[in-house]
């Protein structure tokens, strides 16, 4: 008994690691927002889902924005970790409704004082429309529920 308790306890980091392909992209995280400003196109919005996921080995790569059962694709081309929670930039993949990025700032790892009552992520939307001339802006906020996903070291 002592022996198979040994090799559970030896072989479990192997196993959390199972799971781990490099480049694979997966939903790791997953919120329902709530928008607190909105014009433009995005005028009249109330809420929106937004995904994030992960790609194993490289973090945080891409965003799905769902609004009224639109999808857009947002790439994550920066990621700034600041002592009072990380801010990530991403920029739209289609562009046909206008040049667009998000930039969300997640509170989840904050160093600073305690953060009562405000969610964890907030979410600046800015759409570019040359055409028109007009910059469309919606922002929102929520909790994120993360998913479960073992990760190399």
């Amino acid at each position: 008994m002592k022996t198979l308790l040994t090799l559970l306890l030896t072989l479990s980091p192997f196993t959390a690691l199972a799971d781990f392909v490099p480049g694979r992209t997966r939903p790791s995280a997953e919120a329902s927002l709530e928008a607190f400003k909105a014009d433009g196109i995005y005028k009249g919005v109330e809420s929106a889902r937004l995904v994030q996921f992960q790609t194993d080995g490289q973090g945080v790569t891409r965003y799905d924005l769902v609004i009224n059962g639109r999808t857009e694709t947002y790439e994550v081309q920066e990621v700034k970790e600041q002592r009072c929670g990380d801010e990530h930039v991403a920029r739209a993949v289609d562009e046909s409704n206008g040049r667009g990025e998000i930039r969300l700032f997640n509170f989840l790892s904050t160093l600073c004082d305690a953060r009562n009552n405000e969610p964890e992520w907030t979410v600046k939307v800015e759409r570019h429309q040359a055409d028109q001339g007009e910059i469309s802006n919606l922002d929102l906020a929520g909790i994120p529920e993360y998913y479960m996903l073992s990760q190399g070291l």
